[in-house]
């Protein structure tokens, strides 16, 4: 995710903000996906695919973002070498920025498909299946250095 806060000098906070918001609404959205859609893609049933969410989301697997009425959940923290299960290092991650209540749902959404400097600008998403513990890691980082402060005014205001 890159953000352009406005190269012009005439461009009030208040609109910077604006759009540094609806970048990252749109980077989140792009990266995630409703419960049939993701059905479709892992090749389940739209219910049974509801049913594994709910399921996971209980268990603090998986997280949900609300838009314009929609639930999304985040395609990339499934497993396609696991029958389409959630990575064990996304819930770890999850866990470690939730029990420190670090943010929204929105904020964690934005922390996985963000670059992060503790990965060296790479995204916790890519990194799930080839170095789990780095993304945990960088987890615990992000809770240390309290990073969730910038991604809370960085969250669409419209969720």
């Amino acid at each position: 995710m890159t953000y352009d806060y406005g190269a012009e000098s005439s461009q009030s906070p208040r609109a910077t903000m604006a759009g540094m918001r609806e970048e990252t609404r749109r980077a989140v959205l792009a990266e995630m996906r409703p419960a049939h859609e993701m059905a479709a893609e892992v090749g389940r049933s739209a219910q049974l695919m509801q049913n594994d969410l709910v399921c996971w989301r209980g268990e603090n697997r998986i997280f949900s973002v609300e838009y314009g009425g929609t639930e999304y959940f985040p395609l990339f923290a499934l497993d396609a070498g696991d029958g389409y299960q959630p990575y064990p290092a996304f819930g770890e991650a999850l866990r470690i920025l939730n029990a420190s209540k670090w943010g929204s749902d929105w904020a964690v959404a934005a922390w996985f498909v963000g670059l992060s400097s503790f990965l060296n600008d790479q995204r916790p998403a890519d990194l799930l299946a080839c170095d789990p513990g780095w993304v945990i890691d960088a987890a615990r980082d992000a809770v240390s250095r309290g990073t969730n402060e910038t991604m809370k005014r960085m969250i669409p205001s419209d969720h």
